[in-house]
């Protein structure tokens, strides 16, 4: 009985602390390399701060409105696709 008490209180400190750690671990993860971006870069890690700031979406009247990016994106471009070639079954 006493073995059966023993391996069902380690089955549950394993669990907790396996959950515990799958909710922690992406958190530190993020928190460290964040830390160290800016410590080594510190000019870039000020840009994405930025970049965060400016696609943050704002509320108005409970209406999702999304800032919209810089860069250009050109659906009519067709010079990109190449040149459309039309086979003949023979």
């Amino acid at each position: 009985m006493n073995t059966l008490v023993k391996l069902i209180l380690i089955i549950l400190i394993v669990y907790v602390v396996g959950r515990l750690f799958i909710r922690v671990l992406p958190r530190l993860i993020f928190w460290f390399i964040s830390r160290r971006l800016q410590k080594s870069h510190p000019g870039l890690y000020d840009e994405i701060k930025r970049n965060k700031k400016q696609n943050k979406k704002t509320r108005s009247n409970n209406v999702i409105i999304k800032e919209p990016s810089k860069q250009k994106t050109s659906k009519s471009s067709n010079h990109d696709r190449g040149e459309y070639i039309d086979f003949e079954e023979l």
